[in-house]
């Protein structure tokens, strides 16, 4: 090889390095979000309602990292012989938010609230239970108070519900929703509350996850 051949060979390879550096900076970072219901479950198997009250959390398989969720669908099957209530205004929201000044994310609780036709203040007030008749399932999206901005007359959310702000690839970051559920009284058994507990993880994905093949 002479010194022509090896220049022109030099110059392709630089070429060819710095187009597959800005192909893959210009890949869309996305997160991946996972349900961890084991918890729940545990709770579940505790009161001896696992077989009886199925409750799940329809999740997106992939979300671009600057578009986290606004809202999650709650499911909620009940197979038992009594009816079963959940009670949104005893359900919180614990999660991480970027904090600008130390630079971190800071651990909160927030309150959940279910999105319905709401309007104007009505938002600030108790909310309704969400009642399902035995054998009947229920499917509702909640968020959180302070995502919601008014639009017009009503309310919507309009922020995500977890301010990611940095994530590298791999790591994660979870947060919880903590679910008030009430069984009510029968002639065979007393009424009954429970909070169960369900975490969320979000984890950063490598930039090959965002390639069309």
């Amino acid at each position: 090889m002479n010194q022509s051949d090896l220049l022109i060979l030099v110059v392709y390879t630089i070429t060819v390095i710095l187009v597959l550096k800005r192909a893959i900076g210009s890949v869309e970072q996305v997160t991946a979000i996972a349900v961890d219901s084991s918890a729940m479950q545990e709770a579940l198997e505790e009161h001896d309602l696992a077989d009886k009250l199925k409750i799940t959390f329809p999740v997106p398989d992939r979300t671009p990292l600057g578009e986290q969720p606004k809202t999650i669908t709650v499911m909620v099957e009940n197979q038992l012989e009594r009816d079963v209530s959940v009670e949104w205004h005893r359900s919180s929201f614990i999660a991480l938010d970027w904090d600008e000044k130390s630079e971190s994310y800071l651990r909160r609780s927030r309150r959940v609230v279910h999105l319905g036709p709401y309007r104007g203040g009505e938002i600030i007030s108790a909310q309704a239970v969400s009642s399902i008749p035995p054998g009947e399932t229920i499917e509702e999206k909640i968020t959180v108070e302070d995502t919601l901005v008014r639009d017009g007359d009503t309310v919507a959310p309009q922020k995500p519900l977890v301010g990611i702000k940095k994530l590298s690839v791999g790591e994660s970051i979870t947060f919880s929703l903590w679910l008030a559920i009430y069984l009510s009284e029968t002639d065979d058994a007393d009424d009954r509350r429970y909070i169960l507990p369900c975490d969320f993880k979000v984890t950063r994905c490598p930039w090959t996850d965002s390639l069309p093949f």
